[in-house]
């Protein structure tokens, strides 16, 4: 007799997936080329040396990290620290350790993270967390999602942004404003990802919600120069204008799409500004109340997620881990609303399966449609997916997707 597939059981095949990848990685020799963990721990290596003045001096950058990663060099001689000065800070401790012991302990508090971000989304979720069968499914479908491995493997902050989203979520359900606030501050690790919600709170004048985020970035700021410093200014330009060469069009956003289809720069970022700015007055159309925010607001929360990722100026393929949060929100809508047909389900879960499949893009770079990637496509569209189903409810209440 086969024994019933429970949350339980999925749960912990989860967790032994995860903790098994990151043993194989560790089995498998460490590899450094691309790791993302490299830059942090190369600032945090700075600011232990007593010079956090100097985080975004390339020299300096180069003098710490060549021997770090020695004999593997990484492009243009470096990967730069370009994060704000608060990213440091966790890895202060991580930086007394020996590289390959630091790394691997970060990538197993990412797992721990993660599992708990998705813990807390299926909490607030509860067509999803009420059917055993469904939120195993969910489950099993998230821990092999590309994207999220890609995050683990290059030691990444994307997971801490997930989880920062999944609390503000959370809070955001329960009214619990200034809590919300605070959450998203976590998310400032990477706050080119954090425009679109901050955006809205200040749209529907949640100033709780404002105050619980200026002051976790106040906290940050403060903890930032207390343990840092005030890094130099000139550092700081030259730092950006050494990631912007280093990284070039190789991005998923508008500013990719972009980059990739003009030659001229300016004529690039004057489209991709134009195209953010549409996008973000898609969103706030989609925020107005129009009589039926109760049963919309999760997807209103789900459509912030592809909106800030398309506006980003910095947007790379780990990153679409986030996309795991608006999947679960507009199944679990898909499913809590009686009124949706089984073919519209239907829909609703094909669509959640392309993105899935999307994720797998990443190991076809050259594949693109008249030089778009299809990351990039994918975030269009189902942003005007989710716009449709939130500017027109009659309708999406019938063919939500459709």
């Amino acid at each position: 007799m086969h024994r019933a597939l429970t949350p339980a059981i999925a749960q912990a095949i989860c967790v032994g997936a995860l903790v098994f990848f990151g043993i194989a990685i560790a089995l498998g020799g460490f590899n450094i080329l691309g790791s993302d963990f490299a830059a942090y721990f190369t600032g945090a290596t700075i600011v232990n040396n007593g010079d956090g003045r100097s985080l975004y001096n390339i020299d300096v950058q180069k003098a710490v990290q060549s021997p770090l990663i020695f004999p593997y060099a990484m492009k243009k001689g470096l990967l730069p620290f370009n994060s704000p000065p608060w990213v440091v800070l966790p890895f202060l401790p991580l930086a007394r350790l020996p590289f390959e012991v630091a790394y691997f302990f970060w990538f197993f508090v990412n797992v721990g993270l993660f599992l708990i971000g998705l813990r807390l989304l299926t909490s607030a979720l509860p067509a999803i967390s009420s059917s055993t069968n469904r939120l195993a499914t969910m489950w099993l479908a998230t821990v092999s999602f590309f994207p999220l491995f890609t995050a683990l493997l290059l030691g990444q902050l994307t997971v801490v942004v997930f989880l920062s989203y999944a609390l503000c979520f959370v809070a955001l359900k329960k009214e619990n404003w200034f809590k919300a606030g605070l959450a998203l501050a976590l998310a400032l690790v990477k706050p080119q990802l954090v425009v679109a919600l901050p955006l809205l709170l200040l749209y529907k004048r949640r100033w709780r919600a404002l105050l619980g985020l200026g002051s976790g970035l106040g906290g940050l700021a403060v903890a930032s120069v207390f343990i840092v410093g005030i890094p130099r200014l000139d550092d700081l330009i030259s730092i950006a204008r050494f990631s912007a060469e280093h990284w070039g069009c190789d991005d998923l956003s508008w500013r990719g799409l972009f980059c990739s289809m003009t030659s001229s720069m300016s004529m690039s970022f004057a489209l991709a500004v134009a195209m953010s700015v549409l996008s973000l007055a898609l969103l706030i159309l989609a925020w107005r109340d129009r009589g039926h925010k109760t049963e919309s607001f999760d997807l209103r929360l789900a459509l912030a997620i592809p909106i800030s990722l398309l506006i980003s100026p910095h947007l790379f393929g780990h990153d679409l881990t986030l996309l795991i949060l608006p999947a679960f929100i507009v199944v679990n809508h898909a499913f809590a609303q009686t009124s949706i047909s089984s073919t519209g389900r239907l829909k609703v879960v094909a669509w959640v399966g392309v993105g899935y499949l999307v994720g797998l893009v990443r190991l076809f770079p050259a594949l693109t449609i008249f030089g778009a990637r299809l990351e990039t496509i994918f975030l269009i569209l189902a942003s005007l997916a989710l716009a449709k189903a939130i500017l027109m409810p009659g309708s999406a209440q019938r063919r939500i997707f459709a």
